[in-house]
């Protein structure tokens, strides 16, 4: 009898079911089998073995556990630098693929600037004009942080203004 695909169910690192496609080499099931395409997860993503293990990424191949995230809700007002992102861990940085600001206040405007590290090398600007100004900045090819561990600071370039900011994208190589 002539071999023929099937479907079985896996598990993923974090122990979620998956659907994988195998080929069955009996044709009716007894096997033996071997690895054939990993369906999607209906979220863009796919559960992938790498080195033995299974891992599930997002869309673009990036693994859910390294998406970073951070907002500073409360309004900087002085010329100080503030954490944004985390430092990912030895030998990762931050990719980032969006930047949101704003600047709340009545009549002063600024620029931002997003740093590497605390009072660290200005990696991009973005103006923040006096009442409501601001931007929303989605990079199709992410902002690269030139420092591995090292977390992604923002400051006003101007004392007076009032400004809020989040970022999202990635930590990697």
């Amino acid at each position: 009898m002539p071999g023929a695909w099937t479907t079985i169910s896996i598990k993923d690192g974090l122990g979620a079911s998956k659907s994988m496609r195998v080929w069955d080499e009996s044709g009716s099931g007894a096997g033996p089998l071997s690895f054939g395409q990993v369906l999607a997860d209906g979220l863009g993503g796919a559960v992938n073995v790498i080195s033995g293990a299974l891992s599930v990424t997002g869309g673009g191949g990036i693994s859910t556990a390294d998406y970073v995230s951070g907002c500073i809700s409360t309004a900087m007002t002085a010329t100080t630098s503030t954490s944004l992102l985390a430092a990912p861990a030895v030998g990762l940085r931050n990719y980032v693929t969006q930047i949101t600001v704003s600047n709340s206040h009545a009549t002063v405007g600024t620029d931002i600037a997003i740093q590497d590290g605390s009072g660290g090398t200005t990696i991009y600007v973005i103006p923040a004009a006096a009442v409501y100004g601001g931007a929303a900045i989605s990079f199709p090819t992410p902002l690269r942080q030139p420092s591995t561990a090292t977390a992604i600071y923002c400051v006003n370039v101007t004392t007076g203004a009032s400004t809020k900011v989040s970022a999202s994208g990635y930590k990697g190589p």
